[in-house]
């Protein structure tokens, strides 16, 4: 599986961040555009599940619950639910 990414809006419960979630064959990351270290992070296949609920993308591990939105409003979700598609295909 090829390495993908998407420009994604991570939601907070009070606001939101801007920056790019990636897909490889090994897990997911997720990089703040402002480097945010406490936003950012990588997790194995193994370290969380998703899914997608309308136009957001959740990926929940035994602690935490992150939402991402696309940022190209029109586009986006259709490459959101791609994206969660390679993840659900990567986990086999």
């Amino acid at each position: 599986m090829a390495k993908s990414s998407l420009k994604v809006v991570h939601q907070h419960r009070l606001g939101s961040c801007h920056g790019r979630l990636e897909i490889t064959r090994t897990g997911v990351a997720f990089a703040a555009e402002d480097n945010d270290g406490n936003e950012a992070f990588t997790l194995t296949y193994a370290q969380f599940l998703h899914a997608v609920e309308d136009d957001t993308l959740i990926v929940k591990t035994a602690t935490r619950t992150y939402r991402f939105k696309a940022e190209d409003s029109k586009g986006g979700p259709s490459q959101l639910r791609d994206l969660a598609d390679r993840m659900t295909r990567a986990r086999r």
